[in-house]
């Protein structure tokens, strides 16, 4: 999440393979820093079958909008080799993209993050 002209939240969320999740809070959210948490299977393997299900590989890589104050998100999905990043905003992203946005921000939003230091090893 990216930021805007007001108080739009911007933080970066990273879910690394087995679970593992890391939020650094930039601006404008609850936690300031970096922290971690272990997501239950049950969450990570949700937001696998979302992406899968979404063709993610298959839409656009940007949706541009005329609105420049809207903050901008992006969303970068690593598989199987293949890496690829849809960056947009509120109005412009289609709603399945909108849908992954809702999914990764309610894992950010969610409770049972501590305080880290260092970036969490993808092990």
């Amino acid at each position: 999440k990216n930021p805007c002209f007001g108080t739009c939240p911007h933080y970066t969320l990273t879910i690394y393979e087995k679970g593992i999740a890391s939020f650094e809070g930039k601006k404008d959210v609850k936690k300031i820093g970096l922290h971690t948490k272990k997501l239950t299977t049950r969450e990570y393997e949700g937001i696998k079958r979302a992406f899968e299900a979404s063709n993610f590989f298959e839409l656009q890589d940007d949706y541009p909008s005329n609105v420049s104050d809207l903050p901008k998100t992006a969303i970068t999905y690593h598989s199987n080799g293949k890496s690829k990043t849809i960056t947009g905003d509120e109005l412009s992203r289609p709603g399945i993209v909108l849908g992954l946005d809702k999914l990764l921000s309610q894992i950010a939003a969610s409770d049972g993050w501590s305080m880290n230091k260092e970036k969490p090893a993808n092990d």
